[in-house]
């Protein structure tokens, strides 16, 4: 599984994994001539924060603000790739001085900076890179059962007032890595992906998984378990992603009725999910595929309450439009998942 150590981190593997792969049959599938440029870039950032503190039973918390107005709390599990990460997010305030946010019965943080740099702190035309620095006050947060706490008067950190946005250089071209290799093969590519959702009033839970083959390629696939819901005015999400050489969906051969799926991720998820779509008949999500979130155990990702959607074929235009509605599906405006 991908190591997911800070919230930057976490972000840049859900954009740049679970979303690029789609670009990547976009770029996939174009004229035989040869894949146009790929841009796959982000607006900068105009400021961020980033606080690493140990929390107890072995998790890591880091705490990231990347605007003045959210502050956000991200727990992993330290040095263990396979257990999910949790994200806090709630209304603070955030400057080149002060962190401060109240996260409810889960905790709070009040936070004053002070750069290991002063000189070069003040000086806005000095470098590009975050300025390092200690954060001194108030660190207080316990987890749902208390899975981790922390409470702590100072941690190290960094600002970036500018958040990086005078040194982003824009580039053309492919991103490097599998995703690369992936946009430059002819449309040879065949997509197996399956979205999994059960919204109720208090929380969303959402499975995900797309497979990329290709006989020169190999395989990608990315199975994604997510549990968004609120708190007061605290938004928690919950994740457990991977990122895998080897296939974890299994369609049934082209032609057999009914049509059927079996997804078998690995470790942290758990068991196996039916997908089944006999002719005329409503299709079924049945099987035991679950996921063990921190502070809350575990939680069922098939059942009568999913409704689900799937893509599955060789790369073509309805294909990659299959897959844009199943990403919409997957997460919707005004989704935390989508807000990344």
């Amino acid at each position: 599984m991908l190591g997911l150590a800070s919230a930057r981190s976490f972000r840049a593997a859900l954009s740049g994994l679970f979303l690029a792969a789609l670009l990547a049959l976009t770029a996939a599938g174009s004229a035989a001539a040869g894949p146009p440029p790929v841009s796959i870039s982000e607006p900068p950032l105009s400021f961020s924060v980033d606080i690493q503190v140990r929390g107890s039973h072995g998790y890591n918390l880091t705490i990231e603000a990347l605007n003045h107005r959210t502050v956000s709390l991200v727990v992993a599990k330290a040095g263990n790739a396979d257990t999910p990460l949790t994200l806090y997010s709630a209304p603070g305030r955030a400057t080149r001085d002060r962190v401060e946010a109240d996260f409810g019965e889960l905790g709070r943080v009040s936070l004053r900076f002070t750069p290991a740099n002063k000189r070069a702190f003040s000086d806005p035309h000095k470098g590009c890179t975050p300025h390092p620095g200690r954060f001194d006050g108030v660190i207080r947060f316990r987890g749902e059962q208390g899975f981790t706490q922390v409470r702590a008067k100072r941690a190290k950190g960094t600002v970036d007032p500018d958040g990086g946005g005078r040194c982003v250089i824009k580039r053309a071209g492919a991103r490097p890595g599998p995703l690369r290799t992936l946009a430059n093969v002819q449309p040879e590519l065949l997509a197996t992906a399956l979205g999994a959702v059960a919204r109720s009033e208090d929380r969303s839970v959402a499975f995900y998984d797309i497979d990329l083959s290709e006989k020169r390629a190999g395989v990608l696939a990315v199975p994604l378990a997510a549990v968004e819901e609120e708190r007061g005015r605290v938004s928690i999400l919950r994740l457990a992603l991977e990122l895998l050489d080897r296939p974890v969906a299994i369609p049934s051969p082209a032609g057999v009725q009914p049509f059927n799926i079996t997804i078998a991720p690995p470790a942290p998820f758990q068991g196996t999910g039916s997908y089944l779509a006999p002719p005329g008949v409503a299709p079924t999500w049945t099987g035991d595929l679950a996921v063990d979130f921190p502070g809350i155990g575990r939680v069922p990702l098939t059942g009568p309450e999913f409704v689900t959607k799937i893509c599955n074929g060789a790369l073509h235009q309805a294909t990659q439009a299959c897959l844009d509605d199943l990403r919409d599906f997957i997460e919707p405006r005004g989704s935390q998942l989508a807000s990344l």
